[in-house]
């Protein structure tokens, strides 16, 4: 990607120096190669990063389907043993 800003920062720093006049042109065409070397380097960055976030998504969604589960209970021996009684 930085290779691609190259041509560019030559046009640019040609034209500080004082060595050529840059035209619409030239910047047009070293923008635009740095623009879609910029492109073609973020995209599948963003797009692993959407379709990760879209599975995230989607597994949210599948287990909201789900229905509950029953809590499970512990029962500690000895502390939790009570007797039942009747409803009168």
């Amino acid at each position: 990607m930085v290779l691609a800003q190259v041509p560019m920062l030559i046009d640019v720093f040609t034209q500080i120096i004082g060595l050529r006049d840059s035209d619409g042109f030239w910047r047009s065409w070293t923008g635009a190669l740095g623009v879609f070397a910029f492109i073609g380097w973020m995209y599948p960055k963003l797009d692993a990063d959407f379709r990760e976030g879209l599975a995230r998504i989607r597994a949210e969604r599948e287990k909201a389907d789900q229905p509950d589960e029953p809590p499970q209970l512990y029962v500690v021996p000895g502390v939790d043993e009570r007797p039942e009684r009747e409803i009168p």
